[in-house]
C-alpha cells in the first residue's frame, strides 16, 4: 500500500507540474500575441511571424484541460449533482449508489481511453505551420483517460469496501 501511496504522490506532482507548464506557456504565448498586436515589432522584423501560435495554444490548452481533469478526478473535485446523495446521507444505500456511479464512470473512461487511442493511431494530419503531428495533441485523451480510470477504480474499490462493512 505504501508503494501505491508514493506512486499517487509522484503522479500528483507530475500532473500538477504539467498543468502549470501548460498554463504558463499559454499565458506567455497569448501575452506575446496581444503585445505584438499593439507594438509594431513585426514591421521592424518582417521575417518574424506569430502564425505558429494558434497551433501551440491549441496543444497547450488541450493538455492543460485534460490534465487538470485528471487532478480533479484524483481529488473527487469534479462538479456533481448530489441531490440523491444528500437524501441518502448516513444510509448504506448511499455507498451502493456511489459504487454504481463509479462503475458507470469506469465504463466511460475505458471507452474514452480506447477510442482516444484509436484517434491517436489514426491521426495522420500535421499542423499547417509547424508540421507537428496531430498525434501529440490527441495523445492527451488516452493518457489522461487512463489516469482518470485508475483513480476511479481506486474510488470504486474504496466504496465497495464501505458496502461490505
Amino acid at each position: 500500500m505504501m508503494i501505491l501511496g508514493r506512486l499517487d504522490f509522484v503522479v500528483n506532482k507530475l500532473l500538477t507540474l504539467l498543468c502549470m507548464v501548460c498554463f504558463t506557456g499559454l499565458f506567455a504565448i497569448l501575452g506575446l500575441n496581444v503585445f505584438f498586436r499593439w507594438v509594431p515589432v513585426l514591421s521592424v522584423f518582417p521575417s518574424f511571424s506569430m502564425g505558429w501560435f494558434d497551433e501551440i495554444v491549441q496543444m497547450l490548452f488541450a493538455w492543460m484541460v485534460m490534465t487538470a481533469s485528471s487532478l480533479l478526478c484524483r481529488n473527487s473535485d469534479h462538479f456533481k449533482v448530489n441531490l440523491i446523495q444528500m437524501k441518502l446521507e448516513g444510509k448504506k444505500s448511499l455507498y451502493v449508489l456511489e459504487f454504481v456511479i463509479h462503475l458507470a464512470t469506469i465504463v466511460f473512461f475505458a471507452a474514452l481511453m480506447y477510442y482516444g487511442w484509436i484517434l491517436v493511431e489514426g491521426a495522420v494530419q500535421t499542423t499547417p505551420v509547424l508540421k507537428m503531428q496531430m498525434k501529440y495533441l490527441y495523445m492527451c485523451i488516452p493518457f489522461n483517460a487512463f489516469i482518470m480510470l485508475a483513480y476511479t477504480v481506486r474510488d470504486a474499490v474504496v466504496m465497495f469496501g464501505k458496502i461490505l462493512i
